[in-house]
């Protein structure tokens, strides 16, 4: 298997009994810049899934990439990556409510379930960005607020479908879901601008940064 760094062939001497976890740590701990991190790996071209993890190296074959970055350049990346994903919640939950509101259950079900995915997987991911932040100035980047208003409208939708009412589930998508979903992303625009005006600052807290490996 071929291993590349920021585009770069590299030469390592990868055991056979490892798995993947323990090569992406020899990757960080040997080869990446310790004022730097791993930002991006990639399988053949595609990102990481969480069963890789554990593959045995000596099964892969192809070309593994690593991409390593200044944690503040990540984080950036990621409070535009954090809109583009809450936009595309709205646009699953909105889905689903048209679908309640013209009679499709089956296939408002189906988007339901794929929106409450979707939008636990952000805000997992996003507790893991929130604690690359300097301690210092994390708690200014809290979005707990603007999900506490999800979980509101989510157990208000959980409600109406114990009792099948599906009109009742629709209006509050439409009423509570979607605002809440609004509310995040225009919070998440703010904190992307923030971030940036912080780190781009001379001396700034952004640039005390440290690498959490």
């Amino acid at each position: 298997m071929k291993i590349k760094l920021d585009g770069e062939p590299l030469e390592v001497n990868v055991p056979n009994n490892i798995i993947m976890e323990d090569l992406i740590l020899l990757i960080r701990d040997t080869y990446i810049d310790p004022v730097l991190m791993i930002s991006a790996i990639l399988l053949n071209g595609m990102e990481l899934r969480e069963e890789d993890w554990l593959v045995p190296i000596a099964t892969l074959r192809g070309e593994l990439e690593f991409s390593s970055d200044t944690p503040q350049n990540y984080i950036k990346e990621r409070f535009a990556n954090s809109v583009i994903a809450i936009a595309t919640c709205y646009s699953v939950f909105r889905n689903a409510r048209k679908s309640f509101e013209s009679g499709d259950n089956v296939d408002g079900s189906r988007k339901l379930i794929d929106g409450v995915k979707a939008l636990q997987a952000f805000v997992d991911w996003y507790k893991v960005i929130l604690q690359l932040i300097d301690e210092s100035i994390r708690s200014e980047f809290s979005i707990e607020p603007e999900i506490q208003s999800l979980l509101k409208a989510a157990n208000q939708v959980v409600d109406y479908q114990l009792h099948q009412s599906f009109w009742a589930i629709g209006e509050t998508l439409k009423n509570g879901m979607e605002p809440a979903l609004d509310t995040l992303e225009n919070r998440l625009r703010q904190l992307q601008r923030r971030y940036k005006e912080i780190i781009e600052r001379p001396q700034s807290l952004g640039n005390q940064i440290e690498v959490r490996h």
